[in-house]
């Protein structure tokens, strides 16, 4: 019967072939419910091409949705008794059969191309049931070696021709799937969106069996999937399972990877000619750049896939930074993949963490991944505590929640850290093979990245950040070397030798303890460490840093003959740590009283025996710890005048800080109610110490003397302060300057100046040419301190006020006051008060000479010492 169907077929002419196409359609139906298996088959390729060729648009439509489905059940049936035979002859007739029928979907692919037919329900009835028989035909090839066993040699080209048919066809219903892609109102209309739908599924099917059998095949499928997502909408439809497509994926890059490994420690075959090992490489990288894309386009829609894909993340980590698990594999065949793995792991990162499942994926396969080994899962903590770190307040709760089991980025490296013991112990020294490869440890790169952003988000000091920055880098100094506890060490005392830092101070205090005792020692000695002696570290610290304080003292006061710069830094160390220890309640007990009696005996040694740079770096010591001492500390007279002593004299030589202490003290001295303070001991240095800090060459320290001495001066309105007002710099803003040109309009009259002058023992000629002596020199900026000119009013070139100078004034019979007046009592200068007056003008006229010559280069500091140097001697009279 069929075969005289398809003796009727070939007599069709064009004049009567439509008309009895529609007759035969009848009678292939009846053909087809034969239990035979090659011939209706054959009579139904036979058909269908026939009708492509002599029916009209219309009636062909109907004709292939009515037939096609019959083919694909027609080739899938044969495909299955494909394994029952055993006669080569009959195999390779089926075979045949298979590969007209396929030839028939594909001639009805270019028919529907040719005539650009984008009909939904058509292209829907063709691309189904050709796909189907794709799909079939390449599990058969895949299946063919177990089928066909000694007779697959015999059947190898029909075989191979069955294939080529089915790769041909599925590149035909490829360029269809273009054409529904490319119709500008594909994405709107809900029919079109299903059949893509539909059709990514079997492609991204057809791609996973291609990948044994055909690489440029497969590569053509997954290139088309990629299309057609894109014309889909932007969040896909819950139909398309991109996260099977991803889950595959995910597998087959972690497959290659160990297919790479396994070729790499074969040393039967070199790298260079290894075709497997090739392809491994090639395959990996493909499906790589296929996960990569695919997650940060559609990050929304890889929930299905997202524990396979930090289990790939986890697995990349491990083979971009090599651990002992590749340590035998060829250096060359790693590097062949490094550069691709490490481009990889941290974007793929990155796009996963938008997801809201995330967190939930990453903890679950984090504990499933124990046969990856510690470190690769310690890398991928460090790398999320990196990102994290930019992330918001609701979003950080989910890697940061306590209670929550473990699940705590923190906590988790602490966990894997000590797992890692081998790998760590050697992330400064590592162990390179002759390619440059780091072997068994984190690699150099790696670990300087992760050290720069922490550290980075560390000092900026930025809450969350900068804390869980500090806990990072403790833990991993914890489990690394002792150096690289020591360098961060002293990267944090640098850090807060210059600003201030709470985590930088929270960091440093968990790692000291670390650090072993001559090691502890020694950072407790620099002033950097002061960080660490506060108000809530461990007493042990305190304790330390004391003790060290009076070893040193002991050796620097028991044996002066033989005393050393080392000996002379290291305690000046100590007490500037001890200082800023005890520089706010509450301490430790005791130890107020044994710092105050260490100072005891240093404040009578220090001064008179030590000079130069030692002794001005001792001197900033005893500053800071003395203007630590708490208010109530049972100081004397005595011992004030000493520490003030101690500052008239070293005060210029201090630091910022030590300055600041210096203040911090003087503003005390009210506070702890000294009776005697208007006594010629104190009362002496603290106007000088004032006018010091008043005209200092940075503006902070300016700045908070200028407050602690109006409140002082408000409160204690003697002669020598407000001889002190009067110097006070012009160019200096704020309240406390207001308060001050307060103060003066009150009590800074000429005859009240003269007469507060002269009972201090100043006589009025004198004090009236206080004012013209003093040049009002404006602030300077630190930059400016170490030489160059104010910023004040300058009426001059070189940068110094002009005055006429007090023996001009006097001479015209001009007071201090500009009044034409002299002042009351004094009608002329005496002859002794005269000659200094003109040696200071002489002085002054120096150091403008040598201010215009030396231009910026000029010491400002000298003018400084020297201005207070003259107003010292005016105040002596």
């Amino acid at each position: 019967m069929a075969e005289n169907f398809i003796k009727k077929l070939e007599l069709l002419h064009d004049d009567e072939a439509e008309e009895k196409c529609e007759k035969l359609m009848e009678e292939i139906k009846h053909i087809l419910k034969s239990s035979e298996l090659s011939t209706p088959a054959t009579a139904l390729s036979a058909f269908i091409k026939k009708a492509l060729l002599f029916v009209t648009e219309t009636k062909i439509l109907s004709v292939c949705t009515a037939l096609l489905p019959a083919a694909e059940e027609a080739c899938k049936n044969m495909l299955l008794s494909l394994k029952a035979w055993e006669n080569a002859s009959q195999v390779s007739k089926l075979l045949q059969v298979s590969t007209e029928l396929l030839e028939t979907m594909s001639a009805c692919c270019q028919w529907a191309e040719e005539r650009s037919l984008q009909q939904v329900q058509f292209l829907d009835g063709l691309l189904s049931p050709a796909f189907q028989c794709i799909k079939a035909t390449y599990s058969h090839c895949q299946e063919s070696s177990q089928l066909y066993g000694s007779m697959l040699e015999s059947v190898n080209g029909p075989l191979t021709r069955l294939f080529r048919a089915a790769t041909s066809l599925q590149s035909g219903l490829h360029q269809l799937a273009d054409a529904v892609v490319s119709a500008d109102s594909s994405h709107q209309d809900q029919q079109a969106v299903t059949l893509l739908t539909t059709v990514c599924d079997d492609v991204a099917e057809t791609g996973r069996q291609l990948t044994q059998l055909d690489t440029r095949a497969m590569a053509e499928a997954w290139k088309c999937y990629l299309r057609l997502l894109q014309r889909l909408p932007d969040l896909l439809p819950p139909a398309v399972r991109l996260g099977d497509a991803l889950t595959y994926m995910a597998a087959e890059v972690a497959s290659q990877l160990a297919t790479v490994r396994e070729r790499g420690r074969d040393k039967t075959f070199a790298p260079s000619s290894d075709k497997r090992l090739a392809r491994a490489v090639k395959m990996c990288s493909f499906y790589l750049k296929l996960v990569v894309g695919l997650s940060e386009s559609y990050v929304s829609s890889v929930g299905g896939a997202l524990t396979s894909l930090v289990r790939l993340v986890l697995t990349l980590i491990r083979f971009s930074a090599p651990d002992s698990h590749v340590a035998d594999v060829d250096p060359s065949v790693l590097g062949q993949l490094s550069s691709q793995l490490t481009v990889a792991a941290e974007p793929l990162l990155d796009c996963l963490m938008e997801h809201q499942g995330f967190p939930q994926s990453f903890w679950s396969a984090l504990s499933d991944s124990e046969d990856l080994g510690g470190l690769c899962r310690l890398r991928c903590c460090l790398i999320l505590i990196r990102r994290t770190c930019h992330l918001a307040a609701p979003a950080r709760a989910s890697w940061t929640s306590e209670g929550v089991g473990e699940r705590h980025l923190i906590a988790a490296v602490l966990r894997l850290m000590p797992l890692c013991d081998r790998e760590l112990t050697c992330c400064l020294q590592l162990d390179c093979d002759g390619q440059g490869r780091t072997s068994g440890s984190l690699s150099a790169a790696e670990l300087r990245a992760a050290e720069l952003h922490l550290w980075r988000h560390l000092c900026r000091g930025d809450g969350w950040a900068s804390l869980l920055a500090a806990d990072t880098l403790c833990f991993i100094a914890r489990y690394g070397p002792a150096a690289l506890c020591r360098s961060y060490c002293d990267a944090a005392a640098g850090a807060l030798s210059r600003r201030r830092c709470p985590p930088l101070r929270r960091l440093l205090c968990r790692l000291v303890p670390l650090l072993a005792a001559e090691d502890r020692d020694q950072l407790l000695r620099r002033p950097a460490a002061a960080c660490l002696l506060h108000p809530a570290c461990p007493p042990a610290l305190l304790e330390s840093a004391l003790t060290a304080a009076e070893e040193g003292t002991e050796q620097l006061t028991g044996r002066p003959g033989r005393r050393t710069a080392a000996q002379v830094t290291a305690l000046s160390d100590s007490l500037f740590a001890c200082g800023t220890a005890l520089s706010a309640p509450p301490t430790a007990a005791g130890l107020p009283s044994r710092l105050l009696t260490l100072l005891e005996r240093l404040w009578a040694a220090v001064p008179t025996r030590l000079t130069g740079p030692a002794g001005s770096r001792l001197a900033c010591g005893l500053l800071r710890a003395s203007a630590a001492l708490p208010a109530d500390s049972p100081l004397s007279d005595q011992q004030l005048t000493q520490v003030l002593s101690i500052c008239s004299g070293w005060l210029p030589e201090c630091s910022v800080p030590v300055k600041l202490g210096v203040i911090g003290l003087l503003g005390s001295i009210k506070a702890r109610q000294f009776p005697s303070v208007k006594d010629d001991g104190p009362k002496h240095y603290i106007p000088t110490l004032y006018r010091s800090l008043l005209t200092d060459p940075s503006q902070l320290v300016r700045q908070r003397a200028m407050d602690a001495f109006a409140a002082f001066a408000s409160r204690t309105p003697h002669a020598a302060l407000i001889s002190a007002a009067v110097a006070a710099p012009a160019g200096l803003q704020g309240t406390a300057s207001g308060h001050l040109q307060r103060l003066a309009a009150r009590r800074r009259g000429p005859a009240a100046l003269s007469a507060a002058l002269a009972r201090a023992g100043v006589s009025s000629a004198a004090a009236a040419a206080v004012p013209e002596i003093l040049p009002r020199v404006g602030p300077l900026t630190d930059s400016e301190g170490a030489g160059g000119g104010g910023e004040g009013p300058m009426d001059s070139e070189d940068g110094l006020p002009v005055t006429d100078g007090p023996a001009a004034r006097l001479t015209n019979g001009t007071g201090g006051d500009g009044s034409g007046r002299s002042p009351p009592g004094e009608g002329s200068l005496p002859p002794r008060e005269a000659q200094l007056l003109d040696g200071i003008q002489r002085r002054l006229a120096a150091l403008r000479r040598d201010w215009r010559q030396g231009g910026a280069a000029a010491d400002g500091g000298r003018l400084l010492r020297l201005l207070t140097d003259i107003q010292t001697r005016l105040d002596a009279g």
